[in-house]
């Protein structure tokens, strides 16, 4: 009973840390009347599916992320995704971020200038400088949430139409030169 009473204790603390954790309990011994030591192995999981990853980034309408740039929403979607650290990297232009880390190591694919169908719910999304959606230097970034067959999409972005928070869009796939698009595997 020792035992087990601990093992209720160990459970409980894991759930009460609010983080995505698995926590498993090994014996140190198969007959709990032997002894009641225990090996605890906590994991943290510091990356989310790309569905609640989306789910999170829509909660954050309104809100800015980071310093109020394009950059900073992808770069926080990026973060919960299991993805590179880009805040704080150097790298500043949104058109290459899909060149500008490896994102392979961290389980990602990069298409560069896609095709509608290559672009899929959850993908970061970089626009080149220079066009509609991004007439600096910098190109633009965002996430897709839903695109359809003729290229119509729902995104969600920061530093647009709306300013220095995030909102929902609706853009065309010929709008401005996609120049990459970064998905999850």
């Amino acid at each position: 009973m020792i035992f087990k009473s601990k093992i209720s204790k160990i459970l409980m603390a894991s759930l009460s840390l609010g983080a995505l954790m698995t926590t498993s309990v090994v014996p140190a011994f198969a007959d709990d009347n032997q002894s009641d030591q225990t090996t605890t192995t906590t994991t943290t999981n510091n990356s989310m599916s790309v569905s609640e990853a989306l789910a999170a980034l829509e909660a954050q309408q309104g809100n800015t992320l980071y310093n109020g740039q394009c950059y900073g929403l992808s770069a926080w979607y990026a973060k919960q995704l299991g993805g590179p650290t880009m805040m704080g990297s150097g790298h500043e232009y949104a058109q290459d971020i899909g060149s500008d880390y490896d994102w392979a190591s961290y389980g990602f694919t990069v298409t560069n200038y896609p095709s509608i169908s290559d672009i899929k719910p959850g993908d970061i999304i970089c626009w080149e400088a220079g066009g509609a959606l991004s007439p600096g230097i910098y190109g633009h970034t965002g996430v897709v949430v839903s695109i359809d067959s003729d290229g119509n999409m729902v995104t969600l972005e920061q530093n647009a139409e709306n300013g220095q928070v995030v909102s929902q869009y609706n853009r065309t796939y010929s709008q401005t030169t996609i120049k990459s698009v970064i998905h999850k595997n």
